[in-house]
């Protein structure tokens, strides 16, 4: 007799306990799509952000300090102190050289990675001797374009 209850209390239990265990799988696939949908849309938008190259930057910089300095020497100073403070890794994608040097007007130009621009004008900062010589690297603006950074370098007079 007891047994008899005990089967027809069961059966509505499991009834029961299959719809609870159905509409939680539900609303569990439901967050799921809803959390590739997003992820999704939002690898989406990264694609789009991410540039198809990686362009170059050129900033013009101009030396303060005694001694004589040149594209060669201030070319390592940037990549050492680069290599010190950012690491090797970043050194390789940002790629900065010094690709023009005035003795006379004491200004350079750098070309680096669009992406390390800031990276690049803080290096610049950091520089305080070059060879055993106090210097002082300011940067004076930044380009697109080598012919517009080699036109400020002669032009501006500070």
């Amino acid at each position: 007799m007891i047994e008899s209850y005990l089967v027809i209390i069961s059966i509505p239990a499991l009834i029961a306990l299959t719809i609870c265990l159905y509409l939680l799988m539900n609303n569990k696939l439901k967050r799921l799509e809803k959390q590739i949908t997003f992820i999704k849309k939002y690898l989406e938008i990264s694609e789009k952000t991410v540039p198809s190259r990686i362009r170059k930057r050129y900033i013009v910089f101009y030396v303060m300090g005694n001694g004589s300095l040149d594209k060669k020497k201030i070319n390592n100073a940037v990549r050492s102190t680069w290599k010190n403070y950012l690491g090797e890794f970043s050194l390789i994608k940002a790629d900065p050289q010094v690709i023009v040097f005035d003795q006379k007007l004491a200004r350079g130009i750098l070309r680096v990675a669009h992406v390390y621009k800031k990276e690049a004008i803080a290096i610049l900062g950091l520089i305080r001797n070059i060879d055993e010589t106090e210097v002082l690297l300011i940067p004076l603006k930044t380009t697109g374009t080598l012919k517009k950074a080699r036109k400020t370098m002669y032009e501006e007079r500070r």
